[in-house]
């Protein structure tokens, strides 16, 4: 694959700031946008046609989960990373994230301390391989076997 394309939706401009100069000095990740608002990133997304969204639980308007839900059959096969305070390892926002088709949450408040296993997060993410161990500690929470195969059904049936 290509460098993976990467679309960030966070309300905040400082937590855009941080995912732009985190993104930018990764030479294995193309930032293709930025939306403040997933309207916005809606209206982006057939033009950039992103490989991973990372995007924030609660926004203006249409919130992260509403946003997942919005994404699911969307022509352009993408993978979201729900990226979000409340994304606390093994939360019931996490579970819901999965169960709408999210396939990994991270807790924002450790996006300064873990930039790089992030950038990891949204590489895996687009590819679709994860290596759970080396996830453990950073604010990353990953689906279970059951959770996945709920987000996924047609994927278990092949």
């Amino acid at each position: 694959m290509l460098r993976p394309r990467v679309l960030v939706i966070d309300d905040s401009l400082t937590i855009r700031a941080m995912f732009e100069e985190l993104l930018l000095a990764d030479p294995e990740l193309k930032l293709v946008g930025l939306a403040e608002s997933a309207e916005e990133a809606l209206a982006m997304i057939d033009q950039v046609t992103p490989d991973v969204i990372a995007v924030d639980l609660h926004l203006p308007g249409l919130n992260g989960l509403d946003f997942l839900d919005r994404i699911k059959d969307h022509w352009h096969p993408m993978s979201a990373v729900l990226v979000s305070s409340s994304a606390k390892h093994k939360s019931d926002i996490c579970k819901e994230a999965f169960a709408r088709g999210a396939v990994a949450c991270f807790d924002k408040s450790k996006l300064i301390a873990n930039g790089a296993k992030l950038c990891q997060l949204l590489k895996d993410a687009a590819q679709g391989h994860f290596n759970h161990a080396s996830y453990r500690t950073c604010g990353t929470t990953l689906p279970t076997k059951a959770e996945a195969a709920q987000a996924a059904p047609d994927a278990e049936a092949a």
